[in-house]
């Protein structure tokens, strides 16, 4: 690899979406495969979310339901694997085709598709070193140093590939496609500084000699570079995707037991974390909660103190999971298919993404939304659980 600036930076770029690319041959397609959740699609082909057991809103934060009326249709998308020449990956998954100055990224979903990137603040959060100039774009000045990578790679980068639930189900499930073409030695070009993410890799079947670490403040210049489509812009997950998690845990338990202690009632707690970053949705009656359901007999579980290994079994033994909607239920798609499970969510914003999430992987979910303390005026509010509504809905179920 050898580093520069990238090439014809001042030639204007225009966006452009997969299907164009394919067609005039700029884009060789590798692979294609539809999106399949088989038990959750009706006759006339309609992936729809199951419905959770139960919705509480004790604090009237906004009509839970309809939003999730609203949006309980699944976009089930083509997914796609192609193979593209002389191209430069810029930020977290904008893709520019250097010959023809056209601009991709990992998805036509209409909510991560090229189109997107039109909206600065978009740009700016996937770290796109460009600026918007009329139907297209230029590289912003001064322009990020270039990395060039003489090997073929796969790019397995996409949007918040540093965030944990993220990158379970955005990066790593990218690999299906991988597997199914048979690239078991080709170099894999994804954020890989953090410990976590290569263990991650590493049960995904990639080992580290593999590795070549993604940092977004660069860009990376390939001369062959492959590239598998988004597979789970939703966070709904398919058939094959629930298969590669259910996979993954199977590998684990292989080579490491349930640790002493666990139960098969476990709280994902938020605790350590609030200590840790005080300003960031932190549950203020937490302690009280906790207090609540260590008596139910529930283990109080904090994922972060624990290694991923530790996390997969703890979930993959579990029978009920209740937690605070965030980075700690992702490891909900490690627990057996059916399990019970209450979200508490926060806010509103993450409703729908979450309830995907549990939805998919064929568990029976409650979602009860919390009461945040409106004089905090942050995006990550304060808030509380209702407790009384807790109580009835577990004592129902347990």
């Amino acid at each position: 690899m050898s580093t520069g600036t990238p090439g014809h930076a001042l030639d204007h770029i225009v966006p452009t979406n997969i299907h164009a690319l394919i067609s005039e041959g700029s884009a060789r397609l590798l692979h294609h495969e539809k999106f399949l959740r088989v038990q959750m699609t009706d006759v006339t082909g309609v992936v729809r979310r199951p419905r959770p057991f139960r919705v509480e809103d004790p604090f009237s934060s906004g009509n839970a339901d309809t939003l999730l009326n609203d949006n309980g249709y699944i976009p089930a998308l083509d997914l796609f694997c192609v193979e593209l020449n002389d191209a430069t990956l810029l930020g977290e998954r904008a893709i520019l085709l250097n010959e023809t100055r056209q601009l991709m990224t990992d998805s036509h979903h209409p909510e991560h598709s090229v189109d997107v990137l039109a909206v600065d603040d978009r740009r700016q959060f996937e770290r796109v070193p460009l600026r918007k100039v009329d139907d297209g774009y230029n590289f912003e000045n001064p322009m990020p140093q270039m990395i060039e990578i003489d090997d073929p790679v796969i790019l397995l980068s996409s949007m918040e590939e540093n965030n944990y639930g993220a990158f379970l189900l955005r990066v790593a499930t990218k690999l299906i496609q991988i597997g199914r073409l048979g690239l078991n030695e080709t170099k894999v070009l994804v954020a890989s500084r953090g410990a976590w993410q290569r263990t991650i890799l590493k049960w995904a079947g990639i080992g580290e000699d593999r590795l070549i670490d993604h940092d977004a403040a660069y860009c990376y210049q390939a001369r062959q570079m492959i590239v598998p489509s988004l597979r789970l812009p939703n966070f709904f997950l398919d058939d094959a995707s629930v298969a590669f998690c259910q996979a993954i845990r199977e590998r684990i338990a292989r080579e490491h037991e349930v640790p002493t202690g666990a139960s098969p009632l476990v709280y994902v707690s938020r605790r350590g974390q609030a200590i840790k970053n005080p300003t960031h949705r932190v549950m203020t009656n937490e302690a009280e909660l906790i207090e609540m359901l260590e008596r139910k007999g529930f283990c109080i579980f904090e994922p972060e103190a624990h290694s991923f290994e530790v996390q997969a079994m703890v979930f993959g033994q579990a029978r009920m999971v209740v937690g605070p909607g965030g980075a700690g239920m992702f490891n909900t798609i490690f627990c057996r298919p059916g399990v019970t499970m209450i979200s508490m969510e926060p806010q509103m914003d993450w409703l729908v993404m979450h309830a995907n999430i549990f939805s998919s992987m064929g568990h029976q979910y409650g979602l009860v939304v919390g009461g945040s303390d409106p004089t905090d005026h942050s995006a990550q509010k304060r808030w509380r659980a209702d407790l009384p509504s807790m109580a009835r809905l577990i004592d129902a179920i347990v």
